[in-house]
């Protein structure tokens, strides 16, 4: 390899190294787009960075952040800024041809590079780009190619970001959810059937027997809700367990007889509380169908999970599909949330359920490797 080529190589490694240091470190967009200028600068040959996205006028350009202090914003008429954001791609240029570079030359805030770089971070903001100055010829195949990689890194370290932001979000949302269902939704509920108590000691109605189930419903469907915010919270502490502890332990609370369960030894890794909650909905869902019925728990092949299977009824082929949306059921007094919790809790757990064909009453399979 010549020196050239070696030099070339050097300053693409780091360079490089730069920017998955930044993506690795920080937490959020913001903070990546922050330091991005300063560690692009880092790097040897690298004269000057920044980034920056266009202004309501389209002929400028606002710096958001930079590696020194520069003018707060510069034209863009003709320039590598608009090129690279039309093509969505990385643009490489001399700098002297690049008019965003000379204008910061010309006001002396930067000294003059041999090549100007300019990648869109659309990830970050519709228009947003990083311009990287730097001394060397980087117009070489394998240039442009490394230059690509570091756009594809920098767009997916911000679109994670962004993932990470929402995710947090929405566990805020689901909280403050929770709290409303368990607290403020709770307390008129009480007051209405504690108002009805009262209205039922002075007069005879027909109407109170239809408010009284209403505020039933809504009750149950408070404890519903809480029940899916449960099961879809952010995991505690997962451990290995002895599922057929567990799930002799959730027979119980159903009422029927210990040995109408048979359950195979296996170990799954879990959360405690969240499978307690799975293994009693399906149970719950597997009793409640007929008065007499057996459950089976046993291992999936090869290790990929589990199953549950009763001789009940069946669910009609026709109903298949329907299966775990909410609401769906066969008995009317029931609110049919079971199995569409179950996949909640499944989901949470980062497991697959459905069911599969089975000779007589149902099976479902909990397949708890999924890659």
């Amino acid at each position: 390899m010549e020196r050239g080529d070696d030099s070339r190589g050097r300053w693409l490694l780091d360079t490089l190294r730069a920017v998955s240091r930044v993506v690795a470190e920080d937490t959020d967009a913001a903070t990546v787009a922050r330091r991005l200028p300063a560690e692009l600068v880092g790097v040897p040959e690298h004269t000057a960075a920044w980034t920056g996205h266009p202004t309501r006028s389209p002929a400028a350009i606002r710096l958001r952040t930079a590696s020194d202090s520069l003018p707060d914003r510069v034209g863009v008429e003709g320039g590598l800024t608009r090129q690279a954001l039309d093509a969505d791609a990385p643009q490489i240029s001399a700098a002297e041809n690049c008019p965003e570079h000379q204008q910061l030359v010309e006001a002396g805030a930067i000294s003059p590079a041999a090549t100007a770089l300019v990648i869109p971070l659309p990830a970050l903001h519709q228009d947003a780009v990083v311009h990287l100055y730097t001394d060397g010829d980087r117009s070489a195949a394998e240039s442009t190619e490394i230059i690509d990689e570091i756009a594809a890194l920098l767009g997916t370290g911000f679109e994670q970001r962004e993932t990470a932001r929402e995710l947090t979000r929405e566990r805020e949302r689901l909280e403050a959810l929770r709290s409303l269902v368990s607290h403020d939704f709770g307390n008129p509920i009480n007051i209405a059937a504690g108002r009805l108590d009262l209205v039922r000691t002075e007069c005879d109605s027909e109407h109170i027997g239809h408010v009284e189930s209403a505020l039933t419903q809504l009750e149950s469907l408070a404890d519903q809700g809480l029940l899916f915010v449960k099961a879809g919270r952010e995991l505690e502490t997962q451990t290995e367990l002895e599922l057929a502890t567990i799930a002799e332990e959730c027979w119980t609370v159903t009422g029927a007889p210990a040995d109408a369960l048979t359950v195979e030894e296996l170990q799954v890794y879990a959360e405690p509380e969240r499978l307690r909650m799975l293994l009693n909905q399906l149970f719950d869902n597997a009793v409640v169908h007929t008065d007499s019925v057996t459950v089976t728990v046993g291992p999936l092949a090869d290790d990929r999970g589990f199953y549950v299977e009763d001789d009940g009824p069946g669910i009609p082929d026709r109903e298949l599909e329907y299966v775990f949306d909410r609401g769906y059921t066969t008995v009317t007094e029931r609110d049919g949330n079971g199995l569409a919790l179950v996949e909640e809790i499944a989901g949470a757990l980062g497991w697959a359920v459905d069911i599969t064909e089975s000779d007589e009453g149902t099976r479902l399979e909990i397949v708890t490797t999924t890659w």
